[in-house]
Order: structure tokens, then C-alpha cells, then sequence
């Protein structure tokens, strides 16, 4: 019998290791460029131009920057914007194959600079992200409307928190920042010359399916988006998925949205056709009906009891 493309594939992932960076020195320089420069640096490594093996942090990256603050609140439209930007940088930098400075849909600065590509992986350096201009209030009203203009569903109550973020982002001039990605760019061509290579085993599928929904649970996902994200036919993700997890894709993806709609209508006041838009459900009937299906009460009766400390919770 003929075997299938995506087994192979995957047997092959299974059996060879791939050649990465030491991790160790990876982690070391991270840490050491954020504390001399200030910018947060994060680096990755993919194989087959599509699965994340493995990331690395230093900065506030780790901690809650504005930027992250945006993405964690369930605001879709801007995390949308922000995939879109940094793989639309990604893929010039691949491009040219060489360090790419750019300005984000925020109007921050931030840099992609390549490494030594292998046979089937390449990793990459992220810098930023750092604004260039002062912190003042004209600025703050500045950034709350562009992010306004990307995410309609931004709440007055968020104001406070991210004229805090804003205040606390990092900042250099433009000069600064070339200067930076120089002294990076420079960091990078030393590990590709001096560098001795290791050993490395990527993740699986499972795990970077896993990801892959949870950086996109406020989208309506399909098995063949998360399929072509991570190169493989839907029909061998479906396998997969009920062999490693005893379910099928669309049940891990359900399971995975209500747990995010639970924690959006205990913690928040957020109407319940807001919670459904934010977890990836344009039909707030279909979500309501999805909902009842799969606890035994409404989204408003959930809310109630999960919350009986407030009169009256939005339930519209």
C-alpha cells in the first residue's frame, strides 16, 4: 500500500534531528541586548517555513506591553493587524536576506533580522517594539486612535491601563534603534560563523496546531486554515488530532472558544454578542445555541451564576 505524503513527513520529523543555534548562547544574548538596549528581542526558529519550533524572550515581551495587552483582551481586528505586519515584514526579510527595519500598524519601530538558514529551518531575530517619538499626552490620544481605527470594540475602561502601557513603552530615537539592529545584525553573522550547531527536535503537529488556534480563537477556524498552516492535508491533521487527543479538530477548536466565551462572561461585563464576536462567532444565535448544547444553560444563565455578585450582568 502506497503510503501517505504527510506520514512520511511526519516519520521524518520523527527520526532526524535538525541542526538550531545552542539555545543557551540564543538565551544569553537575549537577556544581554535587553539590558544594554532596552528593546525586547525575541527569537525564533520554523522548519518548513511553516512550524514554529521554538521561541525565545527577553524584555517585556514576558511582561504586558501594550501591544500584548491589546492582543490578550480578545481584541480580534488588532491581533489580525499584527499577524498580518509581522508576516508581511517576515516575508521581506526573507525576501532580501537581510536585516528589515520597519514601522508597525501602530507607527512603532521594530526590526527582523535573519540567521543561517539550513537545509528545511531558519530562524530569525524580532526586535522592538519601540516607539521613537516622546511620551506625551498629544501622543498617548494619538496611539488610542490608531488602535481605535484597527479595533472598534477598544472600551473607555481600557483608557487607564494603556495610558500606564503607553508611558512604560520602551523608547530610543531612530538613529538609537539603527544602531541596535546593527550591533544585532552583527551579533547574528558571529553565531552563523562561530557558532557551534545542535541538535534539535521540533514539536510536533498537535503542539503547533495547539498554538495556531489559540493565536486565532477569535476567527471562525476551519481544519484546512490550521492544515495549511502547518503543511499538512486536512484529512492527516483530522487523523492526527484522534489519535493524540481522542477528538476530532472541530470538537478541540469548540471546546477551546467556549472556554474562552466562560472566562469572558465571568470576568467581564462584555454583552453577550460581543463575547460571541470574540470568540470567533458572527451568529450570535448559532453561538448562544452552541452554547446551551454543550453546558445545559444559556450564556445570560452561566453569567448569573458564575457572577452572583453583580444585579444585574449584561446579557444582551
Amino acid at each position: 500500500m502506497k503510503e501517505d505524503k504527510d506520514v512520511i513527513i511526519e516519520r521524518g520529523l520523527q527520526e532526524s534531528n535538525y541542526t538550531f543555534f545552542d539555545r543557551e548562547q540564543l538565551v544569553s544574548f537575549a537577556e544581554n541586548f535587553y539590558t544594554v538596549t532596552g528593546i525586547p528581542v525575541s527569537l525564533h526558529t520554523f522548519v518548513r517555513d511553516s512550524v514554529e519550533l521554538q521561541a525565545i524572550h527577553a524584555g517585556n515581551t514576558l511582561r504586558c506591553s501594550i501591544c500584548t495587552y491589546l492582543r490578550r483582551e480578545c481584541f480580534p481586528a488588532f491581533r489580525r493587524a499584527c499577524f498580518d505586519n509581522n508576516h508581511a515584514a517576515l516575508a521581506e526579510c526573507s525576501k532580501a536576506g537581510k536585516p528589515h527595519v520597519y514601522r508597525c500598524h501602530m507607527d512603532l519601530c521594530e526590526a527582523i533580522i535573519p540567521l543561517k538558514r539550513f537545509d528545511n529551518e531558519s530562524s530569525v531575530i524580532f526586535l522592538g517594539r519601540v516607539d521613537t517619538k516622546p511620551a506625551t499626552e498629544e501622543g498617548f490620544r494619538a496611539f488610542i486612535k490608531r488602535a481605535a481605527d484597527t479595533e472598534p470594540l477598544i472600551l473607555e475602561s481600557d483608557a487607564e491601563e494603556l495610558r500606564r502601557l503607553y508611558y512604560s513603552m520602551p523608547r530610543m530615537s531612530e538613529d538609537g534603534f539603527a544602531r541596535a539592529v546593527a550591533l544585532a545584525a552583527d551579533y547574528a553573522k558571529l553565531m552563523e560563523t562561530e557558532s557551534r550547531p545542535v541538535r534539535y527536535i521540533p514539536r510536533t503537529y498537535v503542539d503547533a496546531v495547539k498554538q495556531y488556534v489559540s493565536a486565532n480563537i477569535h476567527l471562525p477556524i476551519t481544519r484546512e486554515m490550521a492544515a495549511s498552516h502547518v503543511g499538512v492535508s486536512p484529512g492527516y491533521l483530522s487523523h492526527v488530532f484522534a489519535r493524540e487527543l481522542g477528538c476530532s479538530f472541530s470538537e478541540y477548536v469548540t471546546a477551546k472558544k467556549l472556554e474562552m466565551a466562560k472566562e469572558l462572561l465571568s470576568s467581564t461585563s462584555l454583552p453577550i454578542i460581543t463575547v460571541s464576536e470574540r470568540c470567533g462567532y458572527d451568529n450570535p444565535k448559532y453561538f448562544s445555541t452552541l452554547f446551551k448544547k454543550h453546558t445545559g444553560m444559556t450564556a445570560g444563565e452561566y453569567r448569573k451564576k458564575a457572577t452572583p455578585h453583580l444585579d444585574n450582568p449584561a446579557d444582551i
